[in-house]
């Protein structure tokens, strides 16, 4: 369970929407839905090769209290840094905490 005291770091939660400019063509971009408090994990860092170019990118969980409707196809923003989800877990099925696993491309 994520402590109270852990919960230090206020991150937001965003989900892609798309709207229509000026000229009616589709833009996508990023709405706020969930600002809440969070406990950061580092957990590794990595490469990959994509496209014939080195991808360095770090792996961190947010644990926080458990929130309905949060998707592998959000976001998360903390500290200016983005984050792409990867996966969702509730905490020991009860829907008290949930860890959410990201990755940050550096």
């Amino acid at each position: 369970m994520a402590r109270a005291g852990l919960l230090k770091h206020v991150i937001e939660i965003q989900q892609p929407i798309e709207t229509q400019d000026g000229s009616g063509s589709v833009v996508n971009s990023w709405l706020v839905y969930l600002t809440v408090h969070a406990q950061l994990l580092p957990q590794a860092g990595s490469e990959a090769v994509l496209e014939g170019h080195t991808q360095a990118f770090s792996v961190v969980k947010f644990n926080i209290r458990f929130k309905k409707g949060i998707t592998p196809k959000m976001r998360i923003v903390y500290d200016g840094r983005t984050f792409d989800i990867l996966n969702l877990v509730d905490v020991r099925g009860v829907g008290r905490d949930l860890e959410i696993t990201c990755k940050e491309a550096v």
